[in-house]
């Protein structure tokens, strides 16, 4: 018998690894892997999914989904969620993860929203819980790169004589120019890089790469969850104390998705 994609053995291995994680977070979660139903301001869940009350209402970055609720990760629905979570916070400010297989992939899928009609999720960009998921999901265990490894050619490429664009800035990026409405994209590897802006930004200032106002741009290389996978994102900014401009991607199609979305921890008017 082939095994199905979510089933009661995953179940209590992600019960066991929530137990342990929100231990070591300090919190407590009331999750549906326990057989408890998890409630997010009225939304209970499974109940919610299962009865189409969040049908119309779901919103991730800039498109409306639908969750459909799966007990074994089998249906034909692009979103299977297959459990949920929700953080029991004495002061009122509830936090839902969503344990979802989108197009099969394994993501955790976050909400803080606390008003409005609308239900708004996020990635998770909790490298832990995202691995730990993924890994019960596939069996194989998840690789976490960090920000450090992107960055960590950054002074020897701007100690070298010439200068060079570090190796992982290096290449063609897309970004959303919300001005025009389109998605523009830019090449970072014939322009220098005079210096890191910032130690706690981890940042280069690239000088005429990409024709921001005054002598240059400021651009920090870090990684983020996107649709379950970490994706290199380079946030860019202007002028001289760094105002945010926007976030350029690797693929055309991420730019073209995520638009003028932020994660919520871009450098502004640093």
């Amino acid at each position: 018998m082939t095994a199905t994609r979510w089933n009661a053995t995953k179940r209590r291995q992600l019960a066991k690894f929530m137990h342990a994680w929100q231990q070591r977070m300090g919190q407590t979660y009331v999750g549906t892997y326990d057989g408890e139903r998890s409630d997010h301001y009225g939304f209970v869940f499974p109940k919610a999914i299962k009865s189409g009350q969040l049908d119309g209402r779901l919103v991730w970055v800039n498109q409306r989904i639908r969750f459909r609720w799966s007990e074994d990760g089998e249906q034909s629905a692009p979103f299977q969620v297959v459990e949920a979570a929700t953080m029991d916070n004495q002061h009122g400010f509830l936090t839902t993860y969503f344990f979802c297989l989108h197009n099969q992939r394994p993501v955790v899928f976050v909400t803080g929203t606390t008003n409005g009609d609308d239900l708004y999720v996020s990635d998770s960009q909790n490298s832990e819980l995202q691995a730990g998921f993924a890994k019960i999901v596939t069996g194989k265990a998840q690789t976490i790169a960090s920000d450090q490894d992107l960055n960590a050619d950054n002074a020897a490429a701007i100690a070298a004589k010439p200068q060079r664009i570090p190796r992982a800035y290096q290449g063609t990026w897309y970004w959303y120019d919300s001005q025009q409405k389109v998605v523009r994209k830019f090449t970072a590897g014939t322009s220098k890089a005079t210096h890191i802006f910032d130690d706690h930004a981890a940042g280069i200032h690239i000088e005429g790469a990409l024709k921001h106002i005054g002598t240059g741009g400021h651009e920090r290389l870090r990684y983020k969850y996107y649709d379950g996978q970490q994706i290199p994102v380079m946030e860019m900014g202007d002028g001289p104390h760094v105002w945010y401009k926007a976030n350029a991607y690797r693929e055309r199609a991420v730019a073209t998705n995520l638009q003028t979305y932020q994660f919520g921890d871009e450098l502004h008017n640093n």
